[in-house]
């Protein structure tokens, strides 16, 4: 299953910038954007429409959980707050879902500490290895403990299984109900944080449980530990994470290798496609550097 949401989101937000939203030359609301990034969905190969209707929420609007864009809420997008982008398609080979958050220039300091500390519980999330034994109610803690060290938390699931052509949003990962991990299931891993009527971060992975190749240097090893499978998981969505607003020196050095791992296979996989379509500088070259 390859997530078919990467070089569409980046080549709409090519775009977007490229209309340079944080200088007003050019109008955005919330509708604008979801009308344009389902357009562009559309034109993709094996594409057969979308996963669920597209979110749009900026400012206020995106620390409604389950908000939807409409013409009585319709927000025109500035550079004083964050934009939720949250969106999936239904393709002939995998269903994609994926969530990013932007902001146009000016966050401020708190802001970038709460984005950065929401991108640190995704990525300990998605750098975890694991016995099979280990259900995953016990790991939807992972992904908030970050955020539990200032206080903070989100009030929604950590994330949710994804469905090939099927239910986008499938069981849910959550601390109340267990359920087992087995090899090539796939889920979002998707921790966030809503400020009320100020505005809300939530950064959504699709990522595919693997089996991790643990060689033990004893073999007593193995019957210590019960002969226990390992997991581990890689990322399937292929979108980059907003350099501007990440603060690495909050981040650990795991963490950093994994952000910087990870947006070198952003490169590998999808900058050189959005190089051919524009022939010019991408997006995902100008987010993906090193931090």
């Amino acid at each position: 299953m390859a997530d078919y949401s990467n070089d569409v989101i980046d080549e709409f937000l090519e775009d977007m910038l490229l209309y340079k939203i944080h200088e007003g030359k050019v109008q955005w609301d919330e509708l604008k954007v979801v009308h344009t990034l389902d357009e562009y969905r559309q034109q993709q190969d094996l594409n057969r429409g979308p996963s669920f209707s597209t979110i749009a929420a900026f400012g206020p609007n995106g620390a409604l959980i389950h908000y939807k864009p409409s013409l009585e809420t319709n927000r025109i997008i500035d550079n004083f707050s964050f934009l939720i982008i949250d969106s999936g398609g239904q393709y002939l080979d995998g269903t994609t879902d994926v969530t990013r958050t932007f902001h146009f220039v000016l966050a401020t300091q708190r802001q970038k500490e709460i984005y950065t500390r929401v991108l640190m519980g995704a990525i300990d999330l998605a750098a975890l290895v694991f016995s099979d034994s280990i259900a995953d109610s016990h790991v939807d803690v992972i992904a908030r403990q970050n955020l539990y060290q200032v206080r903070q938390d989100y009030h929604h699931e950590t994330g949710h299984g994804i469905g090939s052509f099927l239910n986008v949003h499938e069981m849910n990962i959550n601390s109340k109900e267990p359920h087992r991990f087995r090899a090539n299931y796939f889920f979002s891993d998707e921790p966030g944080y809503y400020l009320p009527n100020e505005y809300g971060i939530r950064l959504e992975t699709i990522l595919r449980v693997v089996d991790v190749n643990m060689k033990q240097q004893h073999p007593q090893e193995e019957s210590h530990y019960g002969g226990n499978r390992f997991f581990g998981f890689e990322p399937v969505t292929m979108v980059p994470f907003e350099s501007d607003l990440i603060l690495a020196d909050m981040m650990t050095s795991k963490q950093m290798k994994w952000l910087n791992d990870y947006h070198q296979l952003v490169r590998l996989n999808v900058g050189a496609e959005l190089q051919r379509r524009r022939n010019t500088t991408s997006t995902t070259s100008s987010n993906t550097g090193g931090c």
